[in-house]
């Protein structure tokens, strides 16, 4: 099973990698900081789950969205974001057929694992501090 997860800011990446590493154990992590990569490799094949960020220095979290509009698969994407994204775009992306949730930051590593349990199911559940509000401030 491999997971995309796409943020610009080294800090959250190394969180939100720590939060999925702790849900699934041997899960392949694809990890990017620009978007243009992210979407090479979302071309490349269909990921179980997209994490990504909504404001992204070369295609933003938003580019990526209605850019799988066009591709057959379909997986859960959530949206990371330090304010809600406009509805708009949100709401033509679910219309359509992508399984898409926000998550406005910051959020607890708890939301996040809430939020993977709802798409996926987790093999082993030892998680670490869930009360830590991040990212960090």
């Amino acid at each position: 099973m491999k997971i995309v997860v796409l943020n610009d800011e080294p800090v959250y990446l190394e969180r939100i990698e720590a939060t999925v590493r702790a849900c699934y154990n041997g899960i392949e992590l694809r990890l990017f900081e620009d978007g243009r990569e992210a979407w090479q490799e979302l071309l490349r094949g269909d990921p179980a789950f997209l994490i990504t960020s909504d404001k992204m220095p070369g295609m933003s979290g938003e580019e990526i969205c209605r850019g799988l509009l066009t591709m057959r698969g379909r997986f859960p994407i959530i949206v990371t974001s330090g304010s809600p994204p406009t509805a708009q775009w949100v709401s033509e992306c679910k219309s359509r057929g992508l399984n898409v949730e926000i998550l406005t930051m910051p959020f607890s590593a708890k939301t996040l694992r809430q939020v993977l349990l709802s798409h996926l199911i987790i093999a082993d559940p030892p998680y670490g501090d869930s009360s830590t509000a991040w990212p960090p401030e």
